[in-house]
């Protein structure tokens, strides 16, 4: 059952991948200010973190990076793998996007720029927007939240990333999961260090997003059989599920 979307269209990643095949969704929170939690998102990297860095290694990753900055993963680098910069509201939310062929064995990426990200559309392949969005609970406490979404762009394409899912997705979820434990220890200890903001202008909300709908939470509202993994291990709540199609696909 497709639910309508409960985020405003203020949050960016709903202006630049308004509808999917794949939604993953996990939230921390943080014993910290917004603005530095915001920081310690920003200064991610998932270098530190030996399960990831494994995760990422098996995946041929750390392959596409050369020299000792292959030594670490931090959100700022993220060009080198392919991803850019969709959106940016400075200490709210940012949102990268990446196209490829993520079922290939190196990923099949294509380096897509930002303003032609929403409307690409060449068959055979899959885009991806993963956000980190921070909400404030008050002086000294916020919730940290990322999403991952991915849409395919024909048929034939959705079912080679489905296949590569139900065996990656599980996996997926850990390296989120351990960001959002970085960024949560970052933040209570008051270690980050600001980096460099890349502003980018927000969608335009004036004209109605496409579709706009999401599932609800995977485990509850998947038909039998489904594809995806039964209730993800988490330090926090997530969703994981299937998306909503463009009608045209």
């Amino acid at each position: 059952m497709v639910r309508p979307s409960p985020y405003d269209p203020a949050v960016l990643i709903e202006g630049v991948l308004p509808e999917f095949d794949v939604v993953e969704r996990h939230r921390i929170r943080v014993r910290a200010p917004a603005d530095r939690a915001y920081e310690a998102v920003r200064a991610l990297d998932l270098g530190r973190s030996p399960v990831a860095m494994a995760l990422f290694a098996v995946r041929g990753l750390l392959r596409m990076g050369r020299g000792p900055r292959a030594r670490s993963f931090k959100l700022d680098d993220a060009g080198r793998l392919g991803f850019v910069v969709l959106a940016e509201e400075p200490g709210v939310e940012f949102v990268l996007g990446l196209v490829g062929r993520f079922w290939q064995p190196r990923g099949g990426i294509r380096r897509v720029e930002p303003e032609a990200f929403e409307a690409f559309g060449e068959p055979g392949l899959a885009k991806a927007a993963w956000n980190f969005r921070v909400d404030s609970l008050g002086p000294s406490a916020s919730v940290v939240h990322t999403e991952t979404r991915v849409l395919c762009t024909d048929p034939e394409s959705q079912k080679k990333f489905l296949r590569y899912w139900r065996v990656i997705g599980p996996f997926s979820g850990v390296i989120r999961r351990e960001a959002l434990r970085l960024i949560k220890r970052d933040a209570e200890r008051g270690r980050a260090t600001p980096m460099k903001v890349t502003r980018r202008p927000r969608p335009d909300r004036s004209v109605p997003l496409r579709g706009g709908c999401i599932p609800g939470p995977g485990r509850d509202h998947h038909p039998p059989g489904s594809w995806l993994p039964p209730g993800l291990r988490r330090s926090g709540p997530a969703e994981s599920g299937h998306g909503r199609r463009p009608e045209n696909a």
